[in-house]
């Protein structure tokens, strides 16, 4: 069993389905990525796994396994999910870093160097380290 497991993930909006019975398995250390056409439901799937909207089948994270976002409630705190696209953004006038800023406050997560350490690698691999202080709505 890897850190996390899919089984049979299926989201809908409004009684349109926006991904049907998904399942896959991510070891720890992997990097995995969903690639499709807008609409393909990338994002809705990602949302299931941070738990922060319904789903139908099962998800287990670190071996917490859950199937509402109330289940997934313990295990937010080692989950983050950052929203892109438009209307998706907390504050257009917000930077980059004020926005990891403000979620890892609302988290309470200590921003020790520890934290900056890692900002920084993952801000380096997603190609935003030179955009730290470029506001959102000019990304």
């Amino acid at each position: 069993m890897g850190m996390l497991n899919l089984g049979q993930v299926s989201v809908s909006h409004n009684k349109r389905i926006a991904i049907k019975d998904a399942s896959l398995t991510v070891n720890e250390g992997e990097i995995i990525g969903f690639i499709g056409a807008d609409g393909a439901g990338k994002s809705s799937l990602m949302h299931a796994i941070a738990g922060v909207i319904r789903f139908e089948g099962e998800i287990s994270f670190q071996n917490h396994i859950y199937h509402s976002p109330s289940e997934a409630e313990k295990l937010k705190s080692q989950i983050g999910l950052m929203p892109q696209g438009i209307g998706l953004v907390l504050y257009e006038l917000l930077t980059v870093d004020e926005h990891l800023s403000f979620f890892a406050n609302i988290r309470s997560i200590k921003q020790d160097e520890r934290f900056n350490e890692y900002k920084n690698r993952l801000l380096r691999m997603a190609g935003l380290d030179k955009f730290v202080d470029r506001r959102a709505g000019n990304l």
